[in-house]
């Protein structure tokens, strides 16, 4: 990834499936800066978990150090809208630190973090990004994490005014997908891609 350090070309990056863990991911924080050029990252399923320590004979992981290094690079970057970060290790800790990163971030229109074993405290950062009016979020995938019904509650709060998110992927949480609070999503999901497509028809 040094090489791609001052890359003015290539505008799409997979690197899924390389294990790269969160060494790799300062290192690609790099890459997103300011300057970057990069529209489309997939870094699905690299072991993006950032802290392992030892206590007794636990293993204890923590992804907040993975997240915060790129939650960095997204404060600053002006060009990425695709970024897959599915089947890592981020937990709630590193997907707050990277949903830090989205405040200000105004390119980014499709976040998939799907599979990190996300929780109640990073279902309140995310309704709190969604309610910021510079955020362009339309597609955001979270399904296979650990999303409670009070959780999903917290989300419906968020949406309310929200006019860009067109596709909010719940599947395989802890809630009840027949609760009030997801039906009301996907009815204001729906309508939001309604008007997008009718204004790109206009």
């Amino acid at each position: 990834m040094v090489g791609l350090t001052k890359n003015a070309r290539i505008t799409h990056l997979d690197l899924s499936h390389n294990k790269i863990t969160n060494h790799g991911s300062r290192l690609l924080a790099r890459l997103i800066d300011k300057d970057s050029v990069i529209s489309f990252i997939c870094l699905a399923d690299n072991l993006i978990h950032a802290e392992v320590w030892a206590v007794g004979f636990l293993i204890m992981i923590s992804g907040r150090q993975g997240g915060r290094y790129l939650g960095r690079a997204l404060k600053m970057n002006q060009s990425l809208q695709f970024l897959n970060l599915r089947l890592n290790r981020l937990t709630d800790s590193g997907g707050q630190s990277l949903l830090e990163g989205l405040h200000q971030q105004s390119t980014l229109t499709n976040l998939n973090i799907a599979a990190n074993s996300l929780g109640s405290a990073f279902a309140r950062s995310f309704a709190v990004v969604l309610q910021e009016r510079q955020v362009k979020l339309r597609f955001v995938d979270v399904s296979s994490n650990d999303l409670n019904n009070e959780d999903v509650e917290s989300i419906t709060n968020a949406i309310k005014d929200n006019s860009t998110l067109c596709d909010l992927e719940l599947r395989m949480n802890q809630h009840n997908p027949q609760s009030e609070a997801h039906q009301f999503i996907k009815r204001v999901t729906y309508q939001n891609e309604l008007k997008t497509q009718l204004r790109a028809i206009c």
